[in-house]
């Protein structure tokens, strides 16, 4: 597996700033996930639970990101979650940082990658390694982070509740992720008819 993290300065600059500011964020290592989001039980079950098959570490609580100080980071995802202000201070801070991309999954996040590194990218070695073309490749996005993959597939599919511009992206539209809109379209593609997917 290849892992891309960020050289360990610019990691102690962004780290800096969130903890200036007071974000919540997770984390990501190659060995796990460490968050300082203030979840109660139900959602430090839930966050848990999001990661219990990946079969990396998890930790939650106000110094985790700190316990995993000595791993390479790979990337970061801050939340808003005690009021805007910090929040867009941070994210215009970290966006200043040259070797630095942001995208967002959410209304109330922002990611903190490489540049160069993401889903597109991803399928593109993902392609490489298979001998495919990405022109084959049935992809699926929700959200801004999904648009460059949308872009690049061949046979791209926005979720029913996604943004316009995701929309947009893509070449076709199934149904919202609450009614199964994943597998509605897998099954439109498997039996060859298009046709009941949206055209964007």
């Amino acid at each position: 597996t290849a892992y891309h993290p960020f050289p360990g300065a610019l990691a102690d600059k962004i780290l800096s700033i969130l903890k200036r500011e007071g974000c919540a964020y997770n984390l990501y290592t190659a060995r796990g996930v460490y968050t300082n989001q203030p979840l109660d039980e139900k959602g430090a079950q839930r966050f848990r639970a999001s990661f219990e098959r990946s079969g990396c570490e998890v930790l939650i609580g106000p110094d985790a990101p700190a316990r995993a100080a000595s791993q390479q980071v790979l990337k970061l995802l801050v939340k808003q979650t005690n009021g805007a202000e910090g929040y867009e201070r941070a994210k215009a801070a970290i966006s200043a940082l040259p070797p630095v991309y942001l995208t967002t999954s959410k209304a109330d996040n922002f990611e903190v990658m490489q540049r160069g590194v993401g889903k597109a990218e991803a399928v593109a070695g993902l392609c490489g390694l298979l001998g495919a073309s990405p022109l084959n490749v049935m992809a699926f996005g929700d959200f801004d982070n999904d648009k460059p993959m949308l872009n690049m597939c061949g046979l791209s599919v926005a979720m029913g509740n996604s943004l316009p511009d995701v929309r947009a992206a893509a070449k076709y539209v199934t149904l919202p992720n609450t009614q199964a809109g994943v597998a509605y379209a897998v099954n439109a593609a498997l039996q060859g008819d298009l046709s009941p997917l949206a055209r964007s």
